[in-house]
């Protein structure tokens, strides 16, 4: 009984251990996909950034991009989850040039369009997407209208 007792206690100890010394990775490899995946969302021409919902083009300026792994319970790890994350995109200022009207809108303070976040698991080696930005995509910088237009 004491030999289990103290094999519990070690393999808790390094369970503990081995989430703190892999936390960083985890939180490495959450980046490297979120990056993956903004490339995919948004452009970067010049000073601001673009994304494309349909004919609208979204302008972002001071943009920030961030993901935060969390821990996973006791559940998730029991089917195979071994962390959870949340990616976001936040900027300062932001408008939308109308797709219909050829016209740019006025800016706005924050994010100006639904869709700046996402969530991924990593399962079975891979970081796989639970949610997303959907119906956005990065934009050929020579296709931005200027503000005249």
């Amino acid at each position: 009984m004491r030999r289990l007792v103290g094999s519990t206690v070690l393999a808790t100890v390094l369970m503990s251990f081995s989430f703190s010394v892999s936390s960083s990775t985890l939180e490495a490899e959450a980046k490297r996909e979120a990056e993956k995946v903004w490339k995919d969302i948004v452009s970067k021409c010049g000073q601001s950034y673009y994304a494309k919902r349909a004919d609208d083009i979204f302008e972002m300026k001071s943009v920030t991009f961030g993901v935060s792994v969390m821990r996973t319970s006791d559940t998730e790890k029991m089917n195979g989850i071994v962390a959870r994350a949340h990616g976001s995109m936040k900027c300062k200022v932001s408008r939308r040039y109308n797709g219909y009207t050829k016209r740019w809108g006025e800016w706005e303070d924050g994010t100006g369009f639904v869709g700046g976040w996402f969530d991924m698991i990593k399962r079975d080696g891979k970081w796989l997407f639970t949610s997303r930005p959907n119906q956005r995509s990065a934009v050929d910088c020579s296709k931005i209208p200027s503000a005249g237009d």
